[in-house]
């Protein structure tokens, strides 16, 4: 209506929403050590019916095409950076791969090349941000070319 569309154009709006997101987002995880790297808090968060309901949906259109789908997700930088640290939940990308494994998605895991990258003392990420640097962005072209190997070949395109 008209007065939600005066709300999101105005700045003294948009400031009083952030405010009251970060009071809320404080006193949910009040209890909790937050996993800062790059000068970001990395959220860890549950898998929602409402996402799974979509990505579900998502897959059976994309499918119906007669296309391939499948998902990944970023494996945490947090972990990467702090993997002698004993951390006891289930990470993010994991999460997503057990959905994947329950509803029968095609799920391409990156964790293994990030791992083994950070093993090797080699970053996949920038210092300062959540964005791959040139070696994470080879390490998931090396894994996605390893996991539709079979495609490219098809189309005569090598995968090193």
């Amino acid at each position: 209506n008209w007065a939600v569309l005066q709300m999101r154009k105005s700045y003294l709006a948009r400031f009083v929403r952030k405010v009251q997101l970060s009071i809320a987002w404080s006193l949910r995880n009040s209890r909790s050590e937050p996993e800062i790297v790059g000068g970001f808090v990395e959220e860890n968060p549950d898998i929602s019916d409402l996402s799974s309901k979509l990505m579900l949906l998502l897959a059976k259109d994309v499918e119906k095409s007669g296309a391939l789908f499948a998902i990944t997700a970023i494996p945490s930088k947090y972990r990467l950076r702090n993997r002698n640290r004993g951390i006891e939940t289930i990470q993010y990308s994991d999460k997503w791969k057990e959905w994947a494994n329950a509803y029968q998605v095609k799920f391409f895991d990156l964790t293994a090349g990030f791992e083994r990258e950070a093993a090797q003392g080699r970053t996949v990420f920038f210092d300062q941000n959540i964005h791959f640097n040139e070696n994470g962005h080879r390490v998931v072209a090396q894994e996605l070319g390893r996991e539709l190997s079979d495609i490219f070949q098809e189309v005569g395109v090598s995968v090193p």
